[in-house]
């Protein structure tokens, strides 16, 4: 297994990380100033901010895009509804192909309006993707199915299990694989097996990592930073690699922009390492960790509010709960 303790080169952050703080310009700047090489933007930043501009200003930093965030959601306006779902998603390949984006990330729906049907759900998926991966494949743009803890089946991902998405992937062929997230997969008994399983198939396309908290006080909210929570981080890092993936890591957490500016534990977002304790050697002591991340962020993001929290809340409310992982 990979030795990041010090090696930053295989570090992402995805925006949402810093949405609150920094539109996507300022991300890009932010980002590559703090020596983080990988990025992952949100769809609806990269609109903000102009598909043009914002490719052009990723390349002037030498950002690599592990992927965009996201597409999917085929199952929003059921099945009658699922060619304008397709249409949105093909705008997302032709954004993720102008970033250079190594994927397109996939979230893939829960059930569609007005429906208890589980299955059904799962049929519109299986068919939205298989309808999107021409279109997908011309443009050399690999689509990246991401699991989603199973509490969020009903109205984000009805997709809640490798296997299940490894299935899919076998089912539809080339140009599909998958984003391995741990805060939604830690929990799955066949996560080895499986994780082996789509790296000899060659589709281990993303691996994002955060930390489950317990107690968990609100199941969109509140992620944890790596070290702070249960998640056996290197366990599941060395699986990943074990079966050939050698790409970024990256941080996927999102502040909850419902806090005050003082409570909001990732303004200004420390630089971390890849490993089960972040950010750094000497900071991966719990007595030291608040004052050492808040130096850093005083001279990696200046300007930005420093909080003094430990938890890392994963943001979004009831009202945008679908603009997130």
């Amino acid at each position: 297994m990979r030795d990041l303790t010090r090696d930053s080169r295989f570090l992402a952050i995805n925006t949402a990380t810093v949405r609150a703080q920094w539109d996507l310009r300022q991300a890009i700047e932010g980002v590559a100033r703090a020596g983080i090489p990988g990025i992952a933007p949100w769809r609806d930043q990269l609109q903000a901010m102009g598909v043009a501009a914002a490719a052009a200003a990723i390349r002037a930093h030498g950002l690599a895009v592990t992927g965009l965030c996201r597409g999917g959601m085929f199952t929003s306006f059921d099945r009658a509804g699922l060619a304008r779902a397709l249409d949105d998603n093909r705008r997302a390949v032709d954004e993720a192909a102008a970033l250079g984006a190594r994927c397109l990330v996939l979230v893939v729906g829960g059930l569609a309006p007005q429906s208890r049907d589980l299955a059904a759900a799962r049929d519109l998926v299986r068919d939205g993707i298989a309808a999107l991966l021409p279109h997908a494949r011309a443009a050399n743009v690999p689509l990246a199915i991401e699991p989603l803890h199973p509490m969020y089946a009903a109205d984000r991902a009805c997709i809640n299990t490798l296997a299940q998405a490894n299935d899919l992937c076998d089912a539809l062929g080339p140009g599909l694989g998958v984003a391995i997230d741990v805060y939604h997969l830690w929990w799955d008994p066949a996560l080895e097996r499986e994780i082996a399983r789509a790296g000899a198939a060659g589709r281990l396309l993303a691996f994002h990592v955060c930390d489950w908290l317990v107690p968990t006080r609100d199941l969109l909210n509140d992620r944890g930073m790596m070290g702070d929570g249960i998640i056996d981080l290197r366990r599941i890092r060395g699986w990943v690699e074990a079966a050939g993936y050698a790409g970024f890591c990256t941080e996927p957490a999102r502040c909850r922009t419902d806090l005050p500016s003082h409570a909001r534990p990732c303004a200004g977002h420390p630089r971390l390492s890849c490993t089960t304790r972040a950010p750094a050697p000497r900071m991966m002591r719990r007595g030291a960790r608040t004052l050492n991340a808040n130096n850093f962020r005083r001279t990696q993001f200046p300007g930005l509010t420093l909080p003094d929290a430990r938890r890392h809340p994963y943001g979004g409310s009831r009202g945008t709960q679908r603009n997130g992982p």
